[in-house]
């Protein structure tokens, strides 16, 4: 009894505790970098600068960006609807760089882990989108 006691402590649980967490922590991956991706792409394409493309074939930002971004983290939020049932949390930054006509987005998740206490583990997720334009 004391040596099956001790061996449902010592590699058992563990074990479960790698499948429970582990499997979570790669479905909230997966989550976040769809969502990372989906508001990168909707922050791309929102911003850009389809007057100016289209008279002088430019390809940049339109000059007020701050609802297009906020569109963005709407897209982000959206697209992680399921977060308060998977009991994760999660924030995205979103950069416009205009040398490269281009959104630089970075995500990160915090997820507690069900089994083995400690820190919650983060998780994070990058994308890049550019505009393209096409004549």
């Amino acid at each position: 009894m004391v040596w099956t006691a001790l061996f449902l402590a010592a590699v058992v649980l563990p074990l479960l505790s790698l499948v429970i967490d582990g499997t979570r922590l790669f479905y909230v991956r997966g989550r976040l970098q769809t969502a990372v991706d989906a508001a990168c792409e909707d922050a791309a394409w929102s911003g850009a600068d389809y007057r100016a493309f289209r008279d002088t074939g430019a390809t940049k930002f339109i000059p007020n960006l701050e609802s297009v971004l906020a569109q963005a983290l709407g897209t982000f939020d959206n697209t992680l609807g399921d977060r308060s049932q998977i009991n994760f949390t999660a924030s995205v930054s979103i950069i416009p760089n205009h040398a490269t006509v281009s959104m630089h987005c970075s995500a990160v998740a915090a997820v507690p882990l069900t089994i083995a206490l400690g820190a919650p583990v983060n998780i994070q997720t990058q994308a890049v989108s550019a505009i393209r334009f096409n004549r």
